[in-house]
């Protein structure tokens, strides 16, 4: 727990900057520019940092070190398949019973309690992780924050050649407006995108690629306008939705006359009988 972002638990939420529109075409422009490639590793980083902070803020990691190691794990596992297994990556299960995970640029993953205790086995949290994971390394936030915030932030966050240039006021309101899309949600593209390369990378870390559709059943059999699933249910496709498409894509991709990869299940619910009973 001592590198599960100290910083992180004693930040303040700023208030969120503005994200006025200043032009169409310049927009576009700026859009056009803005690839994974501009944007180093510490810029993502810094806006990530604030993204989780405000987070956390407001949804505090669970008091509970095995637990915390455990997902930490689980976690690096599956993104050291990934391609950027050298990111500083950080997980954690937060307190809420709502049903979700979250991931910001830069590493950060989250699973909420309440998603943690409907899961059955390590293979399924391995394909939640993967998911998250896939939304950091395809840049998916980065894309959303692009088409969102004022163009101005963008074009001195790019051009900027160190972290160090930009100032505070900036990575802050573009961490502002990150801390959003925990909110809006991200694109059903991108969602769909992260199903199939999180069930990848659950794969070549030896898990079950079909675990995903496990989870995804059990969320369609839940009351969408139920508290715990409302904020899931508005930034995500339909469950449903998702697993037919994800089932077609692993029909279409995976050998299904080898090892069907592991589902380790008693390590696992070791650690939702101890979220489930609480502290």
């Amino acid at each position: 727990m001592a590198r599960i972002l100290p910083m992180l638990l004693l930040a303040v939420c700023l208030p969120a900057a503005g994200a006025g529109l200043d032009d169409v075409e310049i927009i576009k422009r700026t859009l056009e520019r803005m690839d994974r490639a501009q944007v180093s590793p510490a810029k993502e980083r810094r806006i990530g940092e604030g993204m989780a902070a405000r987070l956390l803020g407001t949804t505090p990691p669970v008091d509970d070190e095995r637990v915390q190691r455990y997902v930490n794990r689980v976690g690096l596992w599956v993104a050291a398949g990934s391609d950027q297994p050298d990111l500083d990556w950080t997980f954690a299960v937060v307190d809420s019973a709502g049903v979700n995970a979250w991931a910001a640029p830069g590493g950060y993953v989250f699973i909420t309690v309440g998603l943690f205790v409907l899961l059955e086995d390590e293979a399924e949290l391995a394909a939640v992780l993967g998911h998250e994971i896939a939304h950091v390394t395809a840049g998916h936030h980065l894309e959303a924050l692009a088409s969102r915030v004022r163009t101005g932030m963008i074009r001195d966050l790019l051009q900027a050649e160190d972290i160090a240039g930009v100032d505070d006021a900036t990575v802050d309101s573009l961490a502002a407006e990150g801390a959003r899309l925990f909110g809006l949600g991200l694109s059903r593209e991108a969602e769909h995108e992260a199903d199939r390369l999180g069930a990848v990378l659950a794969a070549r870390a030896g898990y079950d690629p079909w675990a995903l559709l496990g989870t995804l059943t059990v969320l369609d059999a839940l009351d969408p306008a139920a508290p715990a699933m409302s904020l899931h249910a508005s930034t995500h496709p339909p469950p449903q939705v998702r697993r037919a498409l994800l089932a077609r894509q692993l029909d279409a991709t995976l050998d299904t006359g080898g090892d069907p990869g592991a589902r380790p299940v008693q390590r696992f619910r070791a650690m939702r009988d101890r979220l489930a009973d609480g502290p």
